[in-house]
């Protein structure tokens, strides 16, 4: 059930399309906009009414969406899982800043209708494993950096032309593809972005060999068919903002003073995941890495199913009730290189339980 935006709801289960009906068992999505299965749309509009209009925050559609899961969801369908994804405070941070008198009302909002559905729970007198996450932190806007446009004055093509850089805007970070994978555009790229005042970690895909000053993209899990040549997370620093949040980045979107995500900034990396329910210890705070991939298998493996060997997380077993701690190890690696205008140094840190790693921070800057 959620109440983000289509492509969110739609990818996190697309196979539900191929059930007929409701009734036939199996996934299903619910969403604003549209169902999987198809028909369900009509069925679930037809009882609960038309979903909310957009407001300053969007807490009439979280209510709404908490009606559906609790009085339908969980009572009828009765799902081995149940996926309720609430869109604030995230919409209200990117529209208000980070701890402004909305985001913090959008939040207080989002508590009340989560209350309420662990107040449902309790009622049933079911023990139900519950796990409560954020998929990002959150920092606050130093400026809009216009990298497009830089680029094309500082002489790069456009990225269907030899020479030429496309670029992705992806919030605190921007990803960069060169003109037939060309490694000396790449070069010449990461050293033009060097010497900016904005510019943070770097990294270069491994596929294109050794770029002086910028770090492997495998290292951050930023490789594959369709991975950039070059990423960069924006630069960042853990300065306090109005309300006295801890973080502030550059950005590709949005304004500054407002609330922005998808730097390798430490506010943003490090986000929560709560859980409680008779498979998990009480009363305690585990300090383990962890991340938002975890969650998937630590699932399977409470519900008995096999997978979570085959995926990129791993299971939480020091959060079990019978699990036992963890041991893991914190690596920072680091490149440079010189330019014209001064020296450009760069560090990622991440951490590492036996196979899994994960992504700590990553920052850079030129020492002029």
């Amino acid at each position: 059930v959620g109440t983000g935006n289509s492509g969110n709801a739609y990818v996190h289960n697309p196979t539900a399309a191929n059930i007929p009906t409701a009734a036939a068992g199996g996934g299903a999505t619910i969403h604003p906009e549209f169902c999987l299965p198809y028909p369900l749309h009509d069925d679930i509009i037809a009882r609960f009414g038309e979903w909310p209009p957009e407001d300053e925050t969007n807490a009439d559609k979280q209510a709404h969406a908490v009606d559906i899961t609790t009085e339908y969801v969980l009572a009828e369908r009765q799902p081995a899982v149940t996926f309720v994804w609430f869109t604030e405070p995230d919409k209200a941070q990117h529209a208000h800043g980070v701890g402004g008198k909305t985001s913090n009302r959008a939040l207080r909002e989002t508590d009340e209708q989560f209350g309420r559905l662990l107040a449902w729970l309790d009622n049933t007198g079911a023990d139900t494993d519950v796990l409560v996450i954020s998929d990002h932190g959150y920092s606050t806007i130093i400026d809009v950096i216009e990298i497009e446009a830089l680029l094309r004055d500082a002489g790069f093509p456009a990225g269907d032309e030899p020479g030429g850089v496309t670029v992705a805007g992806n919030g605190g970070a921007a990803l960069f593809y060169a003109h037939d994978r060309d490694a000396a555009t790449v070069d010449k790229l990461a050293s033009w972005m060097m010497r900016q005042t904005w510019c943070g970690a770097l990294v270069a895909s491994d596929a294109l060999g050794k770029i002086e000053g910028t770090l492997p993209a495998s290292l951050v899990g930023v490789e594959g068919l369709r991975a950039p040549d070059l990423a960069m997370s924006f630069r960042w620093d853990d300065r306090l903002n109005a309300s006295d949040y801890e973080g502030y980045v550059y950005s590709t979107g949005g304004a500054a003073g407002l609330g922005q995500h998808g730097s390798m900034g430490r506010s943003e990396m490090r986000n929560s995941l709560f859980a409680r329910g008779g498979s998990f210890k009480r009363g305690v705070r585990i300090d383990s890495p962890t991340g938002n991939f975890d969650l998937a298998p630590t699932i399977l493996h409470l519900l008995g199913i096999s997978g979570a060997d085959a995926m990129h997380g791993r299971v939480l077993t020091e959060a079990l009730s019978d699990g036992k701690p963890v041991k893991w190890q914190t690596t920072t690696h680091r490149a440079k290189r010189d330019t014209d205008e001064g020296v450009y140094s760069q560090h990622i840190t991440i951490s590492q339980v036996d196979n899994t790693v994960f992504v700590d921070e990553g920052n850079g800057k030129l020492a002029r």
